[in-house]
């Protein structure tokens, strides 16, 4: 899991084939890990996260990640299994303030404002007494306003 999450770290920070490259290996990592454990948050959230990303992407260049630039564990990527990932990470990860962050992201993405505001007051919730979270929690706060205007 740890090779999985430091794969996420450099697929963030990378670009163009290095950072397919890692989306690739990230995939490949964190389904060993649900292979061995299929109720790892970590890895259900990191599955989950790399699949809204890919749908997040325009269709152009999703097709050159996908098809030119050998993105093959991305093609698969869709909103359903990214939902499926994210709902399982923050169900076996309760306290997890990224989960439910990343899961009201993708409920907003999906229309459902309701069920992603639900998430958000949970990542509000979660990220008030510690000030790690502070820019995660200004981020939440911000969030809002994509179903406010």
């Amino acid at each position: 899991y740890r090779l999985a999450a430091l794969l996420g770290v450099r697929a963030d920070r990378e670009g163009g084939r290095r950072r397919i490259a890692a989306a690739n290996e990230l995939h490949a990592q964190s389904r060993r890990v649900l292979e061995l454990d299929s109720r790892h948050a970590g890895a259900h959230y990191l599955v989950g996260r790399l699949h809204a990303a890919v749908m997040r992407l325009d269709g152009v260049t999703r097709f050159i990640a996908t098809r030119l630039l050998g993105g093959d564990a991305l093609k698969a990527a869709s909103w359903d299994a990214s939902q499926t990932h994210l709902e399982a990470a923050e169900r076996f990860g309760l306290c997890e303030p990224m989960h439910h962050f990343d899961l009201a992201r993708l409920y907003a993405d999906r229309g459902a404002f309701g069920d992603a505001e639900r998430e958000r007051q949970h990542t509000l919730a979660l990220t008030t007494a510690n000030p790690y979270w502070a820019a995660l929690r200004a981020r939440a706060e911000r969030l809002a306003d994509r179903w406010n205007r």
